[in-house]
């Protein structure tokens, strides 16, 4: 058996009493944060006679999303990895092109392709067209870039729902194969840390679908309100760290710019979320822009998110009214956050554009909403990604 120098053992013994004198420090000095967690949790269980019963819940829940310093062990964690070449980290994986995306995204493609031809379906029966707009995920279907032995789980599951739709007559914008067909890069679209597309890729998936309304459903949206050279932007550069790069930390996929593209010519809108009883009014970057996102945000931050700089959070329900559109009309999108930026270009031209969000708590009925309301236009409008949530397919139908 091998024996140790006095040196040694010291050199030993000092590094494992270091390790556990930080692991009291971070536990002592979290102590005052978790008390005020079990606080609450018992003043919950004490109006269900249950006092104490969640405490380890509670206590676990607090050191392993809430513990002060939490970010810094997963730079930590992610910086290491970088550095050893690895390419997943923490149910996240860095593509070829160095953009992170989640991994395990599969979803329902019967179930979806069922609940949006009922929708469609009833949106016939009242006389309201139905359009569906899917938006591309970071993962390019012709070359996904993923590492060796880690499928697309979002592409095959997507063609699969087109094609589907397309046989029940569904109206479909897909919107990879536009993507793919103006020769343009899945990179150029979206923030590298984060699943959303900038706003230059929300930009043009409003061209697009504004191509398809003049088109296809008797629109006349004028020309300059889709021209990107009439929009000026504001730049932040490194002003962001997605969701993505939040699991992973800054050092392992980097952080991303951020710019916010905005009307350069006057406007007068209106923004109101009811079920909140908020208003905004004024020109666009007044009425649809909270600034504070950005401007109040750090990279490991929750309440302000830089990506929520149009229109602020996902609401249930999101009203934009334009009275000096040029399309007299009313247009409903169900949709998911990736809708934000879309929806407000989108009353830039037309008089009343409204987004029902199924995912946020209270929850509107489709079905009694279109009916009571009887819009000129229902657009089912998410990303592919988005699709696994089928919250955002529950029309209540």
């Amino acid at each position: 058996m091998k024996r140790y120098s006095l040196l040694e053992k010291i050199n030993r013994m000092g590094l494992t009493a270091a390790f556990l004198a930080g692991i009291t420090f971070m536990a002592v000095w979290n102590i005052p944060g978790a008390g005020r967690d079990i606080n609450a949790m018992e003043e919950e269980e004490a109006k269900s006679q249950k006092p104490w019963a969640g405490i380890p819940g509670v206590l676990d829940s607090y050191y392993s999303e809430s513990i002060k310093g939490r970010y810094r062990f997963i730079e930590g964690n992610g910086l290491i990895k970088r550095l050893a070449g690895l390419r997943t980290c923490n149910d996240t994986v860095r593509l070829d092109n160095g953009d992170l995306e989640r991994l395990g995204n599969e979803f329902h493609i019967e179930e979806t392709i069922e609940s949006l031809t009922e929708l469609d379906q009833y949106c016939k029966d009242l006389g309201i067209p139905f359009l569906c707009v899917l938006v591309p995920s970071k993962v390019c279907k012709y070359e996904p870039g993923m590492p060796v032995g880690v499928p697309d789980q979002v592409n095959p599951g997507g063609d699969q729902v087109v094609a589907g739709l397309r046989e029940e007559g569904v109206s479909v914008i897909d919107l990879r194969e536009i993507l793919h067909g103006e020769g343009l890069s899945h990179e150029e679209m979206f923030f590298h840390t984060d699943h959303h597309w900038t706003s230059e890729g929300a930009f043009w998936g409003y061209q697009k679908l504004v191509e398809r309304l003049n088109s296809d459903y008797g629109y006349s949206i004028d020309e300059s309100l889709t021209d990107r050279d009439n929009f000026c932007q504001r730049d932040f550069p490194e002003g962001f760290l997605g969701s993505y790069g939040k699991r992973t930390g800054k050092y392992f996929g980097g952080v991303d710019d951020i710019s916010v593209i905005m009307p350069d010519f006057p406007t007068n809108l209106r923004m109101e979320v009811p079920d909140r009883g908020l208003v905004r009014e004024g020109d666009f970057s007044q009425a649809i822009l909270d600034w504070s996102q950005i401007e109040d945000s750090w990279y490991y931050d929750d309440s302000h998110i830089p990506y929520a700089v149009y229109t602020g959070d996902d609401y249930n329900l999101i009203r934009h009214t334009n009275e000096n559109a040029g399309e007299d009309k009313e247009i409903l999108f169900l949709k998911d956050s990736f809708v934000r930026p879309v929806e407000s270009f989108l009353s830039l031209g037309v008089r009343q554009v409204e987004a029902i969000d199924l995912r946020i708590e209270p929850r509107i009925s489709v079905r009694d909403y279109v009916a009571e309301n009887r819009p000129d236009l229902v657009i089912f409008m998410c990303s592919i990604w988005a699709l696994k949530d089928y919250n955002l397919i529950d029309f209540g139908l």
